[in-house]
């Protein structure tokens, strides 16, 4: 596995490794971005990566899915956000790497509408996380 370093100034000049998976590197890409700034700061990066990857023959671009993923990652990296490299948040988070862990909260039929595509729209089955909600713990009955 590459550098994180490498790897994130790759795929924001657009640019991925035919041989890894294109979820896999949006979803580390999402995780290395949250990590090195401000939320707003790393959405707009990732659109802007995103969109240099279709340019170059990628997948098109989805609002709705990078948004949505966006909030996956982030709710995983709980209210500290994280610092670690990419393999360790990995090792907690194996479920990220899951492409259908999208359908708790999309129906495919959302998914797949053309404004989904153009603008970010609501889950229509459960609603996205928020920050440090996928981590968090229930309290325990007393």
């Amino acid at each position: 596995m590459i550098e994180d370093r490498v790897f994130l100034t790759r795929f924001l000049a657009g640019e991925r490794d035919p041989r890894s998976s294109p979820h896999a590197d949006r979803v580390r890409a999402i995780y290395l971005l949250l990590c090195a700034g401000p939320y707003p700061e790393a959405l707009r990066r990732l659109r802007d990566a995103l969109r240099r990857i279709q340019r170059r023959g990628g997948e098109p671009y989805h609002e709705t899915h990078a948004l949505a993923w966006v909030r996956l990652v982030a709710a995983h990296m709980g209210d500290r956000g994280e610092s670690a490299p990419w393999s360790a948040f990995l090792r907690d988070h194996t479920e990220l790497l899951d492409p259908a862990l999208i359908a708790r909260h999309y129906t495919p039929e959302r998914l797949a509408a053309q404004r989904a595509r153009r603008e970010f729209v609501l889950p229509d089955r459960a609603p996205l996380p928020v920050r440090g909600e996928a981590t968090r713990r229930a309290p325990s009955a007393a």
